[in-house]
């Protein structure tokens, strides 16, 4: 059976969110604090498939630990038998870089060369799986020109999925067939509307962050306290963020997008009206995190929204709307404080 048309933008919108450079680390951030723990596997298998899959994923990583970062070139001590491409993946080295940075090694080790090319993205093979066959081929064509790097004999790879695009290539669409959905034109209308609930969403995330101090001195926080106060409340507002972008497509499964996306900015708005009657800083980070983590998935939910039926230029005007809110929420955070009471801040 097919699944819903919203699930399927939700499995869309966190295959971009996971390939991102950025966010896919924050969003990984989670599993990488869960990774190792003795415990994680047999939660894994008793808790519903839906998030026993993620689960498991923390169950198979190392545990973490500090480790070198993986270098650009690796140079054989010994005699040279050729030089190996190596191709990063987007997962793989997010969650496993240890698995690649011992490959590195052992080639090392063995008289290989090994190159390590900057600017890696995701290869498409995400894209692929979700059957955005035109978000893949442009994908791996940025990922091919990026290992040109020079003569090679090898390229290898810890992540089976690019190895195998890589190697392969993306299927080309049969003749005849209709054309996929990113050839269709994009309603403007929706892109717009789409843009609207992304710049007012974001802009909750982003307000905080300029006006922190002078929140924290309402809140009766030392002077000298403020900078470690003040990074935990940064701190908890990420991992809230990670949270719900990584269960925006659990979400979308089990509410109507009808109900899901008005509900999530709703609750949002809540949380921030009562954190005007907060005089605890504790309970400020509480309600902090659980603002961000209902306004969080409204972003990945709603480009899902647009993801199948427009192009590249949409989706650019949907994610400037949310690059502008990190402009337009501290710029009306701070003019609001400076012309009027700070619980107008909350309303």
């Amino acid at each position: 059976a097919h699944r819903p048309r919203l699930a399927r933008w939700g499995r869309r919108a966190l295959a971009r969110l996971l390939a991102s450079p950025r966010f896919g680390t924050l969003a990984f951030l989670p599993l990488r604090l869960l990774g190792g723990r003795p415990w994680i596997g047999g939660l894994a298998r008793s808790i519903p498939p839906a998030l026993g899959a993620w689960v498991a994923i923390a169950a198979a990583m190392p545990p973490r630990r500090p480790m070198p970062r993986l270098p650009s070139e690796l140079v054989p001590t010994g005699k040279s038998r050729g030089t190996a491409v190596l191709l990063t993946g987007c997962p793989a080295a997010t969650l496993f870089p240890s698995t690649q940075l011992a490959a590195a090694r052992l080639l090392q080790r063995a008289g290989v060369r090994v190159v390590v090319p900057p600017g890696q993205r995701c290869c498409g093979a995400l894209a692929l799986h979700l059957g955005d066959a035109a978000g893949a081929r442009r994908l791996a064509r940025h990922t091919t020109a990026t290992l040109a790097v020079g003569p090679a004999d090898w390229v290898v790879t810890t992540a089976a999925g690019c190895g195998a695009l890589v190697r392969w290539g993306v299927p080309d669409q049969k003749d005849g067939a209709a054309p996929g959905p990113s050839a269709a034109r994009p309603n403007w209308r929706d892109v717009f509307a789409v843009a609207g609930i992304v710049l007012g969403g974001s802009t909750q995330i982003f307000f905080l962050t300029s006006i922190l101090p002078r929140v924290l001195s309402d809140l009766g926080v030392a002077d000298d306290r403020t900078l470690e106060v003040g990074g935990l409340v940064i701190f908890a507002s990420a991992v809230a963020a990670a949270l719900g972008s990584v269960l925006a497509a659990r979400l979308a499964e089990l509410v109507p997008e009808r109900r899901l996306i008005p509900g999530l900015l709703v609750l949002s708005s809540i949380f921030v009206v009562a954190l005007a009657a907060v005089r605890s800083v504790w309970v400020y980070g509480a309600l902090r995190f659980l603002q961000v983590a209902c306004i969080a998935p409204v972003f990945p939910l709603a480009v899902a929204r647009i993801a199948q039926s427009a192009g590249g230029v949409a989706i650019g005007v949907v994610n400037s709307a949310r690059i502008g809110a990190a402009f337009v929420g501290p710029v009306l955070a701070t003019t609001l404080l400076a012309w009027s009471l700070p619980g107008v801040l909350y309303a």
